[in-house]
């Protein structure tokens, strides 16, 4: 994870506590290195669950000897690896809110997405809608 890709996203936790100050509270939160560690936590989860949309999306490239050449497929063992990241990769998201939130995580909505033409992770004050409000999208 690069320097730019970690202030980004700590830029874009900031400015949803701005906007929603009572989403948050440092008083008796996690210090600021586990706020930074939840974040590097949360966009290395966020890119797990990406990687393993574009797989699923474009299969994954296995030589075929009876072609001749490289062809890309989906098997029902690359589903079911898929699926063990992806609920991995999920407990480690919520995991890195917790640390970045703390207890007011119960005043926020998570929504993880399959598809990798958007974020993967949304996330967002309970009852706004999430189409029109872009809180913190990993």
């Amino acid at each position: 994870m690069t320097a730019k890709a970690t202030l980004d996203l700590i830029g874009r936790v900031y400015r949803l506590i701005d906007r929603e100050p009572a989403t948050f509270c440092p008083e008796g939160g996690s210090t600021y290195p586990e706020k930074l560690q939840g974040c590097k936590a949360l966009i290395s989860a966020a890119a797990s669950l990406d990687r393993w949309a574009v797989k699923q999306c474009n299969g994954i490239d296995r030589y075929d000897a009876k072609a001749g050449r490289f062809l890309a497929s989906w098997t029902d063992q690359d589903q079911a690896a898929m699926e063990k990241a992806q609920a991995k990769a999920e407990a480690k998201a919520r995991k890195a809110l917790a640390l970045i939130f703390g207890d007011k995580l119960a005043g926020l909505e998570v929504e993880f997405q399959r598809d990798p033409r958007g974020p993967m992770i949304k996330v967002y004050a309970k009852g706004r809608a999430v189409s029109s409000n872009p809180d913190l999208w990993v």
